[in-house]
């Protein structure tokens, strides 16, 4: 099937990298619950638990070798996803069978990944972070510096229009379209002069709308 065809997320079609894409795909995902199955075992013999060092050994070694086919297989007969990665984990390690996932719940793997998950996908953003920061510091700062001006309420207002067109199928007169307008989002039609903003002097526009407080 061409991917065309199917749903993909925008967020990882358009928006994500590479590394990001990585980072959230079904093999780290499975494979971060494996380390963590592996650091509760090691734990649990740490406190008395009857768990040994050839069992811990065999989980060791494979924390990377995920057979997706068999977990499918398993997931589709037992309708659990952690049960299903349990047995996958439980067949290339057999002797550890017995004591993988031994008293946690699914939450234990689903939560803990995530939570390493998201520090790690903190720490691949931040330095892209600290130089969009200081790339966009004057535009930032603008805002401020321009008694707060933001495009928001031009927005808004233009979202109310919007809806006044959808729901008038159009106006025989622009007068009433345009009165219309004027009430549906209480604005004045005369705009006093805008502030000065990033250099450029500030300008009146009588054919710009301005807010009645």
């Amino acid at each position: 099937m061409d991917r065309h065809d199917q749903y993909e997320s925008p967020l990882a079609g358009r928006n994500a990298s590479a590394a990001m894409l990585e980072l959230w795909s079904a093999r780290r995902k499975f494979t971060t619950w494996r380390k963590l199955w592996l650091a509760l075992a090691e734990a649990e013999q740490e406190l008395g638990l009857a768990i040994t060092d050839e069992q811990l050994q065999q989980m060791r070694e494979h924390l990377d070798d995920i057979d997706f086919d068999a977990a499918a297989a398993y997931e589709k007969r037992l309708r659990h996803d952690v049960m299903a990665h349990v047995h996958a984990f439980g067949d290339v390690a057999p002797a550890a069978r017995p004591i993988i996932h031994l008293g946690a719940t699914s939450q234990y793997v689903n939560c803990n990944a995530e939570l390493l998950l998201i520090r790690e996908s903190l720490e691949l953003i931040a330095g892209k972070l600290a130089t969009t920061i200081d790339r966009w510091s004057d535009e930032v700062l603008a805002y401020y510096r321009t008694g707060r001006a933001s495009s928001g309420p031009v927005e808004a207002v233009n979202g109310e229009i919007e809806a006044v067109d959808r729901a008038a199928r159009g106006f025989r007169s622009f007068h009433h379209y345009r009165t219309r307008m004027l009430l549906k989002t209480a604005v004045s039609w005369h705009t006093p002069p805008t502030p000065r903003t990033r250099g450029h002097a500030g300008q009146s526009d009588p054919a710009t709308p301005a807010f009645i407080a």
